[in-house]
């Protein structure tokens, strides 16, 4: 069991960020896509389930910062700190994520949407979170010394506490 003194920001922030990015949106959107599956399925099924209709928009993200950090380390390996690592992407892409599938659950529960509304709302705020990453890595190539990510410049004062 974890103690309550050997708890940092570091996981808090962490622990918040994959319940408030992939478990929150993921319930809510099970719940207005199948409600009697939501009330029928035990607590794990619901994690896993919930996870896995999460995860994809983050996870095509997350490849693409990777791959942007592979090619600054081939390109230009001086830059590579600027970037930040994968706990940086993580965070920044949980905030990224938890706010896409909160706005797909909104769009669920106005215009009544199915799961074929959620794929193809999914698959269009996908592409709009890969168009923000690549925007943020354009930049970031364009000045790399002075680059920040503009709504949370201390990201990485949080990580390292």
């Amino acid at each position: 069991m974890i103690d309550l003194k050997d708890v940092n920001v570091s996981l808090s922030a962490n622990a918040a960020s994959f319940f408030f990015a992939f478990l929150a949106p993921g319930f809510l959107i099970l719940f207005l896509l199948k409600p009697q599956l939501f009330i029928l399925l035990d607590f794990w099924k619901l994690f896993i389930l919930a996870s896995a209709i999460t995860a994809p928009p983050f996870l095509v993200t997350m490849l693409f910062a990777a791959a942007a950090y592979f090619n600054l380390l081939r390109s230009h390996p001086e830059h590579v700190d600027n970037w930040g690592g994968p706990r940086e992407w993580y965070l920044r892409l949980a905030f990224n994520n938890a706010v896409s599938m909160f706005l797909i659950a909104l769009l669920i529960w106005v215009f009544d949407f199915s799961v074929k509304g959620y794929v193809i709302s999914g698959c269009v705020l996908t592409a709009c979170n890969f168009l923000s990453e690549m925007y943020y890595f354009l930049r970031f190539i364009r000045d790399p010394e002075n680059f920040d990510y503009g709504w949370f410049k201390s990201i990485r004062s949080l990580i390292e506490r």
